[in-house]
């Protein structure tokens, strides 16, 4: 069940305790969070190291929208590959 808010701080960490993980990119973030690949709820950002991002993690509510979020991440590359190439 997707999380309605984070009423008491920290506690969208403790409840997707158990969601699984993919290592926290910004694109990553921004496919969630802008482009709403996964929905709103369904995904935490885990910063154990805060501010810094390393060893950050992205946790999404299911195995299904997790590969939905990592094939949307990898197809960034394709449709921008002319863009690296010059």
């Amino acid at each position: 069940m997707p999380l309605a808010q984070n009423d008491i701080e920290g506690s969208w960490g403790k409840l997707s305790i158990g969601w699984p993980e993919t290592p926290y990119t910004i694109e990553k973030w921004l496919l969630c969070t802008k482009a709403e690949v996964v929905p709103y709820g369904s995904y935490v950002a885990m910063q154990p190291n805060y501010p810094s991002h390393d060893g950050a993690v992205i946790r999404v509510e299911t195995q299904e929208l997790l590969q939905k979020l990592e094939r949307a991440y990898k197809g960034m590359f394709v449709e921008c590959a002319h863009l690296l190439a010059r």
